[in-house]
């Protein structure tokens, strides 16, 4: 069974060797190595590897293109939600987001996501002429973004405009409110004072 296969080590420099020279330490996986670590996943329904992740990649997706030897899916899964799969795979703390949180780790080792995650973006890097083109953004008319006034006043009332808009509106506002606010107190220190803003001097 899956979970039976033991965790595939990752190859690293010999102590003696990378004491004298500045170059990753890690190996990484190769494609034999990264195929048979992908054969560790259980494909769970409910993947909470997931909701671990701080940019919600479909962990088990990627993986299981990964496992099919598809790399290039895989790495077009990846994309979907994270443009730095080989910064990531190397520099996140898995073991205590999508590793932590992994079936796998309860009784035993968890699946070596990172690992699997840098292969792929890795791979990517190494064959950019066998990947297809990126999508496209959303053209200006989508109806998401209202384009005029008159279009967003007629937005359905339970629709909710997009998180962005929403905080800068409400950045605005208390920027607004903090400067007028400071403007009173201001104007009212100088009053009691009997000086003005432009007589004060340090």
């Amino acid at each position: 069974m899956a979970n039976k296969i033991p965790r595939v080590p990752v190859r690293e420099q010999d102590p003696a060797i990378r004491a004298t020279n500045f170059e990753e330490v890690c190996y990484g996986y190769d494609h034999e190595e990264a195929v048979l670590e992908a054969s560790r996943c259980l494909r769970c329904k409910k993947p909470r590897c997931v909701e671990a992740c701080p940019v919600g990649i479909s962990i088990p997706e990627f993986i299981a293109a990964l496992h099919e030897g598809r790399f290039a899916d895989a790495a077009a899964v990846i994309a979907r939600d994270s443009s730095l799969p080989s910064i990531c795979g190397r520099v996140c703390p898995q073991e205590t987001q999508c590793e932590g949180s992994c079936i796998l780790g309860i009784k035993g080792e968890p699946v070596a996501i990172g690992k699997l995650e840098r292969f792929v973006g890795d791979w990517k890097l190494e064959h950019a002429d066998q990947m297809p083109p990126p999508a496209l953004c959303p053209p200006a008319t989508d109806t998401r973004w209202p384009s005029s006034a008159a279009a967003r006043r007629a937005w359905p009332a339970q629709a909710t405009w997009p998180r962005p808009v929403t905080r800068l509106r409400s950045s605005r506002r208390c920027t607004r409110s903090a400067v007028c606010w400071f403007t009173a107190f201001r104007s009212s220190a100088f009053r009691r004072s009997g000086s003005s803003p432009a007589r004060s001097t340090r």
